[in-house]
């Protein structure tokens, strides 16, 4: 039980902080943009880096793979979020650091 509570705080502080640089690279890249919404890619970063990191299937290798989970977002001033936590989610896949989370660690 401890080790899973452990495991618990682990995984949030882990999703806080990619949250945290989904709001950095944000900023920077509206800010680079010359244009863009950076504070609804701010409002929205939590959400992005939980179903993005933790909750959502998705075969960075096979992005067309028909049984991948979708992900549509009605915040269109959010968009430039999206784009950025597809792009970690490829770079950790290259890298070879994403973690697979199993269905009964859930």
């Amino acid at each position: 039980m401890e080790q899973t509570a452990r495991t618990n705080k682990d995984l949030i502080q882990a999703l806080e902080t990619m949250g945290n640089k989904l709001r950095i690279h944000s900023i920077v890249a509206t800010s680079e943009a010359g244009s863009g919404h950076p504070t609804s890619c701010m409002s929205a970063a939590d959400l992005a880096a939980s179903v993005f990191f933790y909750a959502m299937r998705y075969e960075v290798a096979n992005p067309k793979n028909p049984v991948n989970d979708r992900f549509v977002l009605s915040k269109g001033h959010a968009a430039p979020l999206l784009g950025l936590a597809r792009t970690g989610l490829v770079m950790r896949a290259w890298n070879g650091a994403q973690q697979q989370v199993s269905r009964q660690d859930r």
